[in-house]
């Protein structure tokens, strides 16, 4: 099969992934997705568990073209009680052409109509981030929209790509941006941001943004 045209013209140096399936049998038992894709592409994968499914797992995944120097899979707080699926926050240290280094970051919130998990896991998942010693590149599907109190602590520590940002969901005459790409304040220029018009990939339309560091 040949690489998925969305990443195959968008031929970005870094990917996060969110729903992606190691595995099960929804996507066959000797498929491992994010891997799979990352050969097609030339890239490292680094996939992180958020449940197990259908035999296998499913979760979130990080892709780099540049050399990998550390991977670490971290769990986020589901509340008691909610019934929210545990989430994750993948990253990967990785080294830059020119010796510098970055923390990719990839992680997908709860996906219940209240806010609550998404509230302590953004909480977590900027904790977690703001102590790192590396500039930072964080993306995801957060389940939620700027203005209210998830992106909101989003953007209490990090920089978006986007202000405005164009819609995300659905794929077909889409009306909510709830993917976003976020990065450690005054590390990066941001040189361009666009949703992609791409439907078969995903039932969210993929986000690129194109970064230049200032370190």
């Amino acid at each position: 099969m040949p690489l998925p045209g969305v990443i195959a013209e968008a031929k970005p140096d870094v990917v996060a992934l969110q729903e992606v399936d190691v595995h099960n049998s929804r996507s066959g038992k000797d498929l491992h997705q994010a891997e799979e894709l990352a050969k097609r592409a030339g890239m490292k994968a680094f996939f992180a568990k958020g449940i197990d499914y259908g035999g296998g797992e499913y979760g979130i995944a990080v892709l780099s073209k540049y050399p990998v120097l550390e991977t670490k899979r971290y769990a986020l707080t589901t509340i008691a009680g909610t019934n929210g699926e545990p989430r994750a926050l993948a990253t990967m240290l990785v080294r830059l052409p020119d010796g510098k280094k970055v923390l990719l970051a990839s992680t997908h919130l709860d996906a219940q109509r209240n806010d609550s998990n998404r509230i302590v896991q953004m909480r977590e998942v900027t904790d977690i981030l703001s102590k790192q010693p590396y500039p930072v590149i964080v993306a995801g599907d957060m389940n939620a929209s700027a203005g209210g109190p998830v992106i909101n602590q989003l953007d209490a520590h990090f920089s978006r790509t986007c202000n405005d940002c164009a819609p995300t969901i659905p794929v077909i005459n889409p009306r909510r941006c709830i993917d976003f790409i976020a990065f450690t304040k005054g590390k990066f220029t941001v040189l361009s941001h666009e949703v992609i018009k791409e439907t078969y990939a995903s039932d969210h339309l993929p986000v690129k943004a194109v970064l230049q560091p200032q370190f």
